[in-house]
């Protein structure tokens, strides 16, 4: 005796066969969104005073931190910060109209970005909670960019950049 397997879907016109394809891929995105360790949900993170948007450009391994900008005044933009037990924070500029934040190391105490200084110049910045935000200069061109925190030495920002 000889068996032969013809699958479920083989006898089904392709109508049904494409709903019950349609059936089962939404049963596996229910099954796998019901995981509470791989669910994931929006969260909205506001604006800051005065404002009314904001982007995120990075967030903390553990989703606990989360940077951007948000728009502050008409050509002014800030770099912010934002947890959910102390909301969107400022960070502030190098004493120019704006900021951006850019990413955040790993453990959410770094920030790094480009801001405009007084004299108009963008460079690269780094933020802690302890020293705020500093100017990491450039090497050698007329601006900087910080893109990233390296994983093996959180106390630095990487990434500088002279466009």
């Amino acid at each position: 005796m000889v068996h032969t397997t013809t699958p479920v879907h083989g006898t089904m016109g392709k109508g049904a066969a494409r709903r019950w394809r349609a059936l089962w891929l939404a049963w596996v995105v229910v099954a796998w969104a019901a995981q509470p360790s791989l669910a994931q949900r929006l969260i909205w993170l506001g604006t800051l005073p005065g404002s009314d948007r904001s982007w995120a450009s990075g967030v903390s391994a553990d989703g606990s931190v989360v940077v951007g900008v948000a728009y502050y005044a008409p050509g002014q933009y800030r770099a912010f910060r934002w947890t959910a037990a102390g909301g969107m924070q400022d960070l502030g500029t190098l004493g120019g109209d704006w900021s951006w934040a850019s990413a955040v190391s790993a453990d959410g105490s770094v920030v790094v970005g480009e801001a405009e200084n007084a004299a108009g110049q963008r460079r690269a910045f780094r933020w802690t909670a302890a020293s705020g935000m500093q100017e990491l200069g450039t090497l050698g061109g007329w601006g900087s960019v910080a893109h990233g925190v390296p994983p093996m030495a959180p106390w630095w920002s990487a990434g500088l950049t002279t466009p």
